[in-house]
């Protein structure tokens, strides 16, 4: 019964602290006004995002500091090759590059420094 209840508490502790990865709530619609030719969506929680392009899945850090800034680090990809991989990594870089965004109802644009914007929808049934 004790290794049982250490067990729980070092699971419990384990677990504190951290928040499940962000589900991807936006699918990319365009970049700077030009429709984006292929499938690319994002999750932003507090402090990552996640989300899938073209050929992978991402993840990365967030920052959102100072308000209103944020700010996108650089992403980990699953690694996979496909037609679609140089919007794909067209889009990441841009990405990378976000330093604001702006929200409407079921819109998200995140606007880089050159001021490229990268408009999303929401996604059906996204929170």
């Amino acid at each position: 019964m004790k290794i049982v209840a250490c067990l729980a508490l070092a699971l419990l502790l384990t677990a504190c602290g951290r928040s499940p990865p962000p589900s991807p709530d936006w699918q990319l619609e365009t970049v700077n006004g030009t429709p984006f030719p292929a499938f690319a969506s994002l999750g932003m929680g507090i402090a990552a995002y996640t989300g899938q392009g073209p050929c992978n899945s991402y993840a990365g850090r967030l920052s959102r500091e100072p308000f209103p800034s944020l700010t996108f680090g650089r992403p980990k990809l699953k690694g996979d090759a496909c037609a679609a991989l140089g919007y794909e990594q067209v889009y990441l870089d841009q990405l990378q590059q976000v330093r604001y965004s702006r929200v409407a109802p079921g819109r998200l644009t995140l606007v880089t420094d050159a001021g490229v914007e990268l408009a999303f929808r929401q996604i059906a049934g996204a929170p």
